[in-house]
């Protein structure tokens, strides 16, 4: 009988040492995070995205490339893996410094501004409502084709691109990051949500073709699209998006 009670004490104490160590071995497993990101968008202006833009991560300390990137089809690029350190943001001629130490970073880029520097102010200021230019010749036929709403979820970014068969156009995205523009649109501000509106012409087919977007603000861009073979889903410059129903249109 000792012998049984001897034993399922040390059984108790081991089940106790056992439940006492969890906490200590899940925080011993945790690790700090040792690497983050540094992204952000490329423009020609403070309204214009540069899409296709080498962008090169360069070690301030040695003066060496680490790693190189091209903007999207939005001016939006984005390093990974990057450790704490002092890097060097290249594009064309503008250099930028940005430190990394406990958190992702965002480094947005002017190549028309005076170091590059990204003016906010400006870039609300200039999408006040304008003149639109026409977008161009279209085939109302296509547009009737491809009329509907297009869902994209691509990263921490979701944008929507609603084609009216009138010709007409809404897109909106959402995104983590805290800038704002419209698909093709190109533009920055500091919400963390951006949408635009506008009239469109579509040439192609249903396969293939290219659209220009003509913003209310006087913006005018095009993109291509290209199907991926699923019904339904298209890229525009690289970017997917697929059908999510009738368009919405008043």
């Amino acid at each position: 009988m000792a012998h049984r009670t001897q034993v399922q004490g040390v059984l108790v104490l081991s089940l106790i040492l056992g439940i006492i160590s969890l906490p200590l071995c899940a925080a011993k497993d945790k690790k700090p995070k040792e690497a983050f990101t540094v992204s952000g968008y490329v423009g020609t202006s403070s309204t214009a995205a540069a899409p296709g833009m080498n962008v090169v991560l360069i070690d301030k300390a040695t003066g060496n490339p680490l790693d190189s990137v091209s903007t999207n089809f939005l001016g939006r690029y984005k390093f990974s893996n990057v450790k704490p350190s002092t890097y060097i943001i290249k594009c064309e001629k503008v250099t930028r410094e940005v430190t990394v130490v406990a958190k992702d970073i965002r480094m947005d880029i002017d190549l028309s501004a005076p170091g590059g520097v990204m003016d906010y102010a400006k870039s609300a200021a200039q999408k006040a409502p304008g003149s639109a230019p026409p977008p161009g010749p279209s085939d109302p036929a296509l547009q009737q084709a491809m009329a509907g709403e297009y869902y994209s979820y691509s990263g921490t970014t979701e944008r929507k691109l609603m084609l009216c068969p009138s010709g007409t156009f809404f897109d909106s995205r959402e995104s983590s990051y805290s800038g704002s523009f419209g698909t093709g649109q190109g533009g920055w501000g500091t919400a963390s949500a951006g949408a635009g509106s506008g009239s469109y012409a579509i040439q192609g087919d249903q396969q293939s073709g290219t659209i220009t977007f003509s913003y209310k603000g006087g913006k005018r861009t095009q993109a291509h699209y290209q199907s991926t073979g699923e019904r339904g889903c298209y890229k525009f410059d690289g970017t997917p998006f697929c059908y999510s129903g009738a368009a919405r249109c008043q």
